[in-house]
């Protein structure tokens, strides 16, 4: 029997759907409970959230043997990939941004000139602040090149937003599997040294103090990344609900031959001044309440 096959609950009736943590593709590989499991008229229907793995499985009672052959034909069949080779912003993208949107960068203590350095706009179709995702290249002349791999969309807070819209549009070129947010400094001040936190906005943020950061993206921390931190000096700072995904990083970049520390806070990285984010880096501040939570 499979993970699935050892979750189905032949009780719940058509359209009901539930969450499981495991999924057959990524196992092991993060802590939320990433996979949807929604009942259909004759079967089961699976999506991974965290990998994008989807699956069918029949309910085996209603089918029949050509039916099964059927269905393991068609499960093998690749599923299309439609995101482009090459992405592009939004036709009618604008470095001009409302002024909602621009409060929303300020009450985030995100300036006027790191805007213009992460080359944040605004997209009026989608409503959404953009925010361009670069792979970054050294240049033969020095500095940096970059080259356009992704475009992330966050949708205005506004309390009279009703809309089931979600938070964040994304899209990604076709060849990056995990794509990562880059927030490259204006001046590196900490050589070698690298936070990982959760989300682009933290990202920015922690880049204002010289260092280099990633935002991750994503709900586990992604094989392929291990070989480039080798030699860096990592900090993990997560959100302040993260805090068992954190010790969970730590010991797998450990395992690797990765120096590594934990950085933990009541608050997301993106929410403290600059000198807070250096104290909380430089100290390792840890929350006592998650501390006691998750350590005892």
């Amino acid at each position: 029997m499979s993970i699935i096959d050892d979750n189905l609950d032949y009780s719940m009736t058509t359209g009901m759907s539930k969450r499981i943590r495991e999924c057959p593709s990524c196992m092991g590989q993060g802590n939320s409970m990433a996979v949807q499991i929604t009942r259909k008229e004759d079967g089961f229907l699976y999506h991974c959230f965290r990998c994008h793995k989807s699956g069918y499985v029949r309910d085996r009672n209603s089918a029949s043997p050509q039916q099964m052959q059927e269905i393991i034909k068609n499960g093998s069949k690749k599923k299309v990939d439609n995101r482009p080779e090459v992405v592009q912003l939004p036709y009618d993208f604008t470095e001009v941004l409302p002024p909602k949107g621009l409060v929303q960068l300020y009450d985030l203590s995100i300036t006027d000139e790191d805007i213009k350095w992460f080359d944040i706009g605004w997209s009026q179709s989608h409503e959404r602040i953009v925010v361009p995702v670069y792979r970054y290249l050294t240049s033969s002349a020095g500095g940096y090149a970059k080259k356009l791999i992704g475009v992330l969309g966050r949708k205005l807070d506004e309390k009279e937003d009703t809309s089931d819209k979600p938070k964040w549009w994304t899209q990604r070129q076709r060849d990056i599997k995990h794509p990562r947010f880059i927030g490259l400094p204006r001046e590196i001040l900490y050589d070698k040294q690298v936070v990982l936190v959760e989300d682009v906005f933290s990202a920015i943020r922690v880049s204002t103090t010289g260092r280099l950061a990633i935002g991750l993206l994503t709900t586990y921390l992604p094989f392929e990344l291990y070989p480039v931190l080798q030699g860096w000096d990592v900090k993990i700072w997560l959100d302040a609900d993260a805090y068992s995904k954190s010790v969970k990083y730590l010991s797998a970049l450990g395992s690797n031959g990765i120096k590594a520390s934990t950085v933990y806070t009541t608050r997301d990285p993106k929410t403290y001044s600059n000198e807070e984010i250096n104290q909380a880096i430089e100290k390792g501040e840890i929350c006592q309440t998650l501390k006691q939570k998750y350590l005892v």
